[in-house]
């Protein structure tokens, strides 16, 4: 019997130390308060890199080569083939000017020189006829020269005939405008049935297998670039994919309006797809860095116009003052206050002091 008590009590001691023990080990409210207060943060790793400044410009496209079709002679617009948009083959007939006062004038002008052929053909036979007269003393020496005389004045009037008709036949053919290359008519003026005067532009066409973009850059931009540098571009009407231009020229002038240098840009267009007057984006390459601490603009904090960034040792927060240089994008370069390894503060729950505690959850060496 005694035992039995003993046991039973052996047992209720046992439980009443395992009771206290349990409870002795679950973490009071002081401590939850001070897991709770630990604030969660993702760090960045800081690291060197290399990187090249971008120039970014934008510009309207336009043809490589433009003509305007005017016109040399003058008369009634008889015929019109060509309307904006339309793309022409070179040697494509335009437009056309009334012929009809012109072939009259070249059939005018063909008469004349038979005349003065037939004239000249007649002088020669009196020269070739009297020479022997002149040698018998028959012919007077001034009767010699008025033949001589005669002759010349026959040949004047045979090339002037000649120079007459080789220009009345040119202007016959000037009444037919063609295509000088192969491209596509941007603007026509004037309709059949106006009466044109000369040098006036009856259409303007261009050359668009290769586009031309003007951009101008600073005189710290320009020292980074080159004939032949690679620019990318980017049409806004068209997809957004890049295509690879060229720089063709350089100017060596600052724009007296802009301050900036003017340069150009070519690039192909062997499909016709890229219009004069688009608006196009260009990517130029700009002054290359080396080894420099670039982090992402998100972990920059500031307080009275002084940036800084949080730092992460022995994980507690440090504030580290930095001193900022070119922003690139989402991301700036650092001057001064980092060095490759640092643990910087990308995002954290909360507001951020000064030797808190802190648990790092994250760790990227990518913004």
């Amino acid at each position: 019997m005694y035992d039995h008590f003993k046991n039973k009590g052996l047992c209720f001691v046992f439980c009443a130390f395992c009771t206290v023990f349990f409870v002795g080990c679950e973490p009071g409210p002081d401590q939850i308060e001070l897991r709770e207060k630990i604030k969660k943060v993702e760090v960045f790793i800081v690291k060197t890199e290399d990187f090249e400044e971008t120039i970014v410009a934008s510009a309207v496209a336009s043809a490589h080569m433009e003509y305007r079709i005017s016109t040399e002679v003058s008369g009634l617009l008889k015929i019109k083939q060509a309307e904006w948009g339309d793309r022409v083959k070179k040697g494509e007939t335009l437009f056309e000017i009334d012929s009809e006062n012109f072939i009259l004038i070249v059939k005018a002008k063909k008469a004349a020189l038979a005349r003065a052929l037939a004239q000249l053909g007649f002088m020669q036979a009196e020269h070739k006829r009297k020479k022997p007269l002149l040698q018998s003393k028959t012919l007077s020496q001034a009767g010699w020269e008025k033949l001589q005389f005669d002759l010349a004045a026959a040949i004047s009037e045979k090339n002037q005939a000649q120079v007459a008709l080789d220009q009345a036949q040119r202007n016959l053919r000037l009444t037919v405008l063609k295509s000088p290359i192969d491209g596509m008519i941007l603007e026509t003026y004037h309709d059949t049935g106006e009466v044109i005067a000369v040098g006036t532009v009856l259409a303007r066409m261009a050359d668009t297998t290769w586009m031309t973009f003007d951009v101008g850059v600073s005189d710290l931009e320009l020292s980074h670039l080159n004939l032949g540098d690679t620019v990318f571009v980017r049409i806004d009407a068209l997809s957004k994919e890049e295509r690879k231009g060229q720089i063709t020229r350089i100017s060596g002038n600052a724009s007296p309006t802009r301050g900036t240098f003017p340069l150009e840009v070519r690039l192909e267009n062997a499909k016709r797809s890229i219009l004069p007057g688009m608006v196009a984006r260009l990517r130029l390459s700009g002054e290359k860095h080396k080894t420099q601490v670039i982090i992402p603009m998100m972990a920059i904090h500031q307080e009275n116009d002084i940036p800084f960034v949080f730092l992460v040792q022995d994980q507690k927060a440090l504030r580290r003052p930095v001193k900022l240089g070119k922003v690139l994008g989402d991301r700036v370069l650092i001057q001064k206050g980092l060095k490759p390894g640092d643990a910087i503060v990308l995002i954290a729950q909360g507001r951020l002091k000064i030797g808190e505690p802190l648990d790092v959850i994250q760790a990227s060496v990518k913004p």
